[in-house]
C-alpha cells in the first residue's frame, strides 16, 4: 500500500515536472533564455514529452498494481532526469 502512494507521489512529481518544462521551453529556464537557444530548448521539449510518457507509463504501472512495471518506469524516470542534467550542463558551459 505504502508503494502505491509513493508511486502515485512519484508521477505526480514526474507530471509536474513535465509541465514545468513544457512551460518553459519558450522563455528563461535557470538564467538561459531558451528563446534564443533552441538548442536547450529543443532539450527542454524532448524531455518535457518523455517525463509526460513515463509519468503515463507509470499509472498504467499504478493502476495494474504491477511492481516489475513500477521499477521500470522508476528507472526510466532517473535516465530521462540523468540525462537532460548531463545535457543541460553541456549546453550552459557554452
Amino acid at each position: 500500500m505504502i508503494i502505491t502512494i509513493l508511486m502515485v507521489l512519484f508521477v505526480i512529481l514526474l507530471l509536474v515536472l513535465g509541465w514545468f518544462f513544457w512551460s518553459h521551453r519558450n522563455s528563461t529556464f535557470l538564467g538561459v533564455d531558451t528563446a534564443a537557444n533552441k538548442e536547450v530548448s529543443a532539450l527542454l521539449k524532448l524531455s518535457s514529452i518523455l517525463l509526460l510518457a513515463v509519468a503515463i507509463l507509470g499509472i498504467i504501472a499504478i493502476a495494474l498494481q504491477n511492481k516489475q512495471l513500477e521499477l521500470v518506469t522508476l528507472l526510466a524516470a532517473c535516465v530521462v532526469l540523468t540525462i537532460f542534467s548531463i545535457s543541460f550542463t553541456k549546453y550552459n558551459q557554452q
